[in-house]
């Protein structure tokens, strides 16, 4: 079985970091690409110990994933939106804050390759939610 190469928007910021660290921990899955914004510190450095180098944008490593993650800003989710569908690459998206327009540039996004737009992935606060959810069907409009 091939790896699913995975690519990391923001590999710097403390998220990316995280996934950067799960992706080696987790069988199945290989680091591929890893970026930030240009006006980042380490651009063209070598990445931690990955044997990856650090680019201004997944452009120059289009070939090397299969998936990009992307735990970074509104503005530059809705650009990797875009660029993912142009690319044919799946995308997941942790970005919080998105307003209608980042909304709109993923769900076109998702005309062309899978997306998956999960704002909050922590596992307590989705149970809580489903939660929630039952307790509103149990209890009624009325309640």
């Amino acid at each position: 079985m091939t790896d699913l190469r995975i690519g990391v928007a923001g590999a710097n910021g403390r998220m990316g970091g995280e996934i950067v660290s799960a992706i080696g921990q987790t069988h199945g899955a290989a680091l591929g690409a890893v970026w930030e914004h240009e006006n980042a510190g380490g651009i063209n450095d070598a990445y931690a110990d990955s044997g990856l180098v650090l680019h201004p944008g997944p452009q120059v490593q289009v070939g090397q994933f299969d998936v990009a993650i992307d735990f970074t800003a509104p503005n530059a989710t809705a650009g990797l939106a875009a660029w993912c569908a142009d690319n044919q690459k799946a995308l997941v998206v942790g970005t919080t804050g998105l307003e209608e327009s980042h909304h709109s540039a993923l769900d076109a996004a998702s005309q062309h390759v899978a997306v998956l737009d999960a704002p909050n992935m922590s596992v307590g606060v989705n149970v809580l939610v489903s939660l929630v959810e039952q307790a509103a069907r149990m209890l009624g409009p009325d309640f």
